[in-house]
C-alpha cells in the first residue's frame, strides 16, 4: 500500500522506485501499467486554485494534516484571494504555461541573456527554490527578480497565501505548520 513519506510528504510506493524498464513487465489483473509525467504539476495545483478557488474546500483534507479539524480552518480569506487574482494578465499566462506543461521553458526564454542562461532542469530547481522559500527571503532568490518582471501577480498571490496561511496557524496555535 502507498504510505506518505514524512520528509517531503509524496505518495510512496514500491512501484515509485521501480526502474522504467521494469514497468513494462508489470501488470494488474493482466493491464499493463503505464508512467504519466506530470510536467509543472505543483505549478498546475496552483493554477488550477486560482482558476476554482472552491477546490481549497474539497482539497482541504488532502493538503493539510489530518489532525487539523477541517472545520477549524479558516479557509474564507484565501478563497476570496485566489478568486481576486483570477483575471489578471499575468496570471492567466501562468496558468496557460502550467496547463500546456511549458511553465519551465518559457521561463528559460524570458531568462535568455539575464542573470542566467539556465536549462529546464536548473529553472525547475530555481522555480522550487524561489517558491518554497520563507516570505522573508524570497527576494533574494536567484530567479524573484526575472519571474517578478513577468509574473508579478503570481508572486504577490504566493506572498499572500503564505501570510493568511502563517496567521491561521498561528491562531490555531499548529506550530508545527509554520
Amino acid at each position: 500500500f502507498p504510505k506518505r513519506n514524512n520528509t517531503n510528504y509524496r505518495l510512496n510506493h514500491v512501484l515509485t522506485n521501480l526502474p522504467s524498464r521494469y514497468l513494462s513487465q508489470c501488470t494488474i489483473e493482466g493491464e499493463e501499467l503505464i508512467e504519466i509525467d506530470l510536467k509543472n504539476s505543483q505549478f498546475t495545483l496552483l493554477a488550477n486554485l486560482i482558476k476554482n478557488p472552491s477546490l481549497l474546500y474539497r482539497w482541504g483534507n488532502t493538503i493539510f494534516n489530518s489532525t487539523v479539524p477541517e472545520n477549524s480552518l479558516p479557509l474564507e480569506a484565501s478563497f476570496r484571494l485566489l478568486h481576486n487574482f483570477q483575471d489578471k494578465a499575468d496570471i492567466q499566462l501562468f496558468q496557460e504555461y502550467c496547463y500546456q506543461g511549458v511553465l519551465y521553458e518559457e521561463i528559460c526564454k524570458v531568462l535568455h541573456g539575464k542573470e542566467t542562461t539556465s536549462g529546464r532542469d536548473k529553472v525547475k530547481s530555481l522555480m522550487f527554490a524561489l517558491v518554497f522559500k520563507e516570505i522573508q527571503h524570497m527576494p533574494k532568490a536567484e530567479l524573484y527578480d526575472a519571474f517578478n518582471e513577468n509574473f508579478a501577480n503570481v508572486i504577490e498571490l504566493i506572498i499572500q497565501l503564505k501570510r493568511n496561511f502563517v496567521n491561521d496557524f498561528k491562531e490555531m496555535d499548529q506550530k508545527e505548520f509554520m
